[in-house]
């Protein structure tokens, strides 16, 4: 294998195990040729390391869901959850997998509109309005508030289903 070679593997292998996404998009187009050399069996391999792992950090947002933080790395963890599964289905096509990736998405989703209104929730508190305004204002970031905690409260629920349903060799 020559030295060129060797290098573009060995960066692609690092970049597919830490999952570096951005180091996964400067390296394909160099790399490119030299992907046959990952075989399928390594990257599922990898994969039942990568998911659980993955798994059990999104889990500390069902124990406390609450923080902002918590949620934030929360849905970073769950890209790098459904990167890994949309790349193990295009190997195995196992539908349970295909099923946990629909349903992680789903959350994700769950999670982004409620971030949304967070900034929305914000944005609007900061607005200075005459007093006329100010009650229906009022009333619309309490319903903001709401709509919030029941998209939190129905991602956490979702999120514990998946986690209970989960195919063994991934829990």
């Amino acid at each position: 294998m020559s030295r060129r070679r060797k290098k573009y593997s060995v960066t692609l292998k690092k970049s597919i195990r830490n999952l570096n996404l951005n180091l996964l998009k400067k390296e394909t187009k160099k790399a490119k040729k030299y992907c046959k050399e990952i075989s399928d069996e390594y990257f599922l391999n990898q994969s039942k390391i990568l998911i659980p792992g993955e798994t059990e950090k999104t889990r500390l947002f069902c124990k406390n869901p609450d923080e902002i933080d918590n949620i934030h790395k929360t849905r970073k963890h769950l890209k790098k959850l459904i990167y890994i599964i949309k790349i193990s289905v295009g190997i195995t096509s196992d539908r349970e997998l295909i099923r946990m990736e629909i349903a992680l998405k789903e959350v994700e989703e769950l999670l982004g509109k409620w971030h949304d209104g967070i900034i929305l929730t914000g944005s609007l508190e900061k607005l200075k309005i005459d007093t006329k305004q100010a009650a229906s204002l009022k009333k619309f970031i309490e319903n903001l508030n709401r709509q919030n905690q029941v998209l939190l409260s129905t991602a956490k629920l979702k999120m514990a289903l998946i986690f209970k349903s989960m195919p063994k060799p991934y829990r």
